[in-house]
């Protein structure tokens, strides 16, 4: 039987299988080169907690929406200037321009807005917690595993 698979499916396969083994294999190949984390790994007795992760990650995903609105910004303009004065590829240009422009717009819009708002909503803390009384003992929340 004879399966049939389009080209962009076999694309997108083969682009996902490089990226995934790129995601397994390089912080292997990173720690080996001598790449130390930003942030410390997490150990027990010590390390850093998962806000550190969380705001990392933030600011990755930050970056490479910037990177990849200014990437789909260049591909707009160059397509306005290979559209040769074809209407419908100059409309579509202009598209993908407003469309990467706007989508940057709406991420430093929202950031803004929450810094503005309350400068405590981007930056992120540890949860604080509290001993609760339980009667002959008292058990720290975050060491209280289950509750019977």
């Amino acid at each position: 039987m004879k399966f049939l698979i389009s080209k962009k499916s076999k694309t997108a396969a083969v682009v996902f299988f490089t990226l995934g083994l790129f995601f397994l294999v390089g912080g292997e190949i990173a720690i080996a080169a001598g790449w130390v984390p930003e942030v410390p790994l997490p150990v027990s007795g010590g390390g850093s907690g998962s806000t550190d992760y969380i705001s990392q990650i933030y600011k990755f995903v930050s970056m490479i929406v910037g990177i990849l609105g200014a990437m789909m910004f260049m591909i707009g303009g160059f397509q306005y200037l290979t559209s040769a004065g074809n209407t419908a590829a100059v409309a579509q240009a202009k598209t993908t321009m407003f469309s990467a422009l706007a989508g940057i717009i709406i991420v430093l819009t929202a950031y803004l807005l929450l810094r503005i708002i309350n400068s405590e909503l981007v930056e992120l803390q540890e949860p604080q917690t509290s001993m609760v009384e339980m009667g002959a003992s008292s058990v720290k929340l975050s060491e209280a595993k289950h509750f019977n």
